[in-house]
């Protein structure tokens, strides 16, 4: 399965993250591609997690992005597990 990594801010219900890196795991589905992969949930977003149901947008620094869904939050360790919503852009970015 290939990966790539993004420099990029999530967005989440109006709240902005630090700067992170993203690593998107890239399962190829027909001419486009979908994504899964986990980040350590920024302290911020922990009540939004809890009440909001709106994707978070991953937002790289020129300015492209795509949606994803966390399907999983584990309060223990502070991981949220995503699935990405439509297509990825792919093109451009750096490997994992």
């Amino acid at each position: 399965m290939a990966s790539f990594r993004m420099d990029c801010v999530l967005e989440w219900d109006g709240i902005l993250s630090d700067p992170m890196t993203l690593t998107v795991n890239v399962i190829p589905d027909g001419p486009d591609h979908r994504g899964a992969g986990s980040f350590a949930m920024p302290t911020r977003f922990i009540g939004t997690a809890m009440r909001c149901e709106a994707p978070v947008r991953a937002i790289a620094h020129d300015g492209s992005g795509f949606d994803l869904t966390v399907h999983r939050f584990d309060m223990t360790t502070g991981i949220a597990y995503f699935r990405t919503l439509g297509a990825l852009p792919v093109e451009g970015r750096r490997s994992a």
